[in-house]
């Protein structure tokens, strides 16, 4: 779970930025077992939406945790993670 704490940057399918994301190494206000998020103030609207506030690391997935019982999980790919329907990929921020 180290190694995942940094910024990001989450790009959809195309390599449009949709938001800069810090994965935080400190506990979620919210969820007992998960991390906390800190959000760019320029996230588009649909990421906004989700409410995203916590992530954790489940086997080998990234699972980002949002407001109303969200949960998004993406997979390890050469760069970052992938979600599971490949339309957004998630990577340390300058790569």
């Amino acid at each position: 779970m180290e190694s995942s704490v940094g910024k990001w940057v989450l790009t959809d399918k195309a390599g449009k930025v949709l938001c800069h994301i810090d994965l935080l190494n400190e506990p979620s206000p919210r969820l007992e077992e998960a991390k906390a998020i800190r959000l760019s103030k320029d996230c588009s609207a649909n990421v906004k939406k989700t409410k995203i506030d916590a992530w954790q690391i489940a086997e080998i997935q990234l699972v980002l945790v949002g407001g109303e019982d969200w949960v998004y999980t993406m997979t390890p790919d050469k760069v970052g993670f992938v979600s599971d329907d490949a339309k957004f990929h998630l990577k340390p921020e300058g790569k």
